[in-house]
């Protein structure tokens, strides 16, 4: 009878463990996955940041706009308190924007760049320091 048993309770755990992973059910397969590296990420594209009148004044000020879409570094120079960067984010929208873009650039990032993982969570504390607008982490 414990025979018996112990072989049924091994069917039973082998059938839960075959058909569903853990975690499996949280994820939604009709989306399916996004998956990016660190320098695949752009603003514009994957953010929706396109303000043109920000994108004009950029270029009057000499700024590369491409670079400031893709790259993650340029961006957190150009919002730095130091620099006049603020016209980047004039409303809540963009704000949220640059912020997510920061932080899933961040998370992407290679655990061999550390001192550019420090300054871009710097970049992005900074920002939360220095804008009265809100951000939470969404997509």
């Amino acid at each position: 009878v414990v025979e018996a048993d112990i072989a049924s309770t091994e069917k039973k755990t082998k059938r839960k463990v075959e058909k569903y992973p853990p975690g499996v059910k949280v994820f939604n397969f009709q989306q399916g996955f996004r998956k990016f590296a660190y320098g695949e990420l752009r603003l514009d594209k994957h953010f929706r940041y396109n303000n043109k009148k920000i994108l004009v004044k950029a270029k009057r000020l000499k700024l590369n706009v491409n670079r400031l879409m893709m790259d993650p570094v340029y961006l957190v120079k150009i919002l730095s308190p130091k620099t006049p960067g603020s016209f980047l984010i004039p409303s809540q929208g963009d704000y949220e924007k640059i912020c997510n873009f920061l932080f899933y650039s961040i998370s992407v990032l290679p655990p061999a760049k550390v001192q550019i993982y420090q300054f871009l969570v710097k970049g992005l504390l900074d920002l939360q320091q220095q804008y009265a607008f809100k951000w939470s982490l969404d997509w």
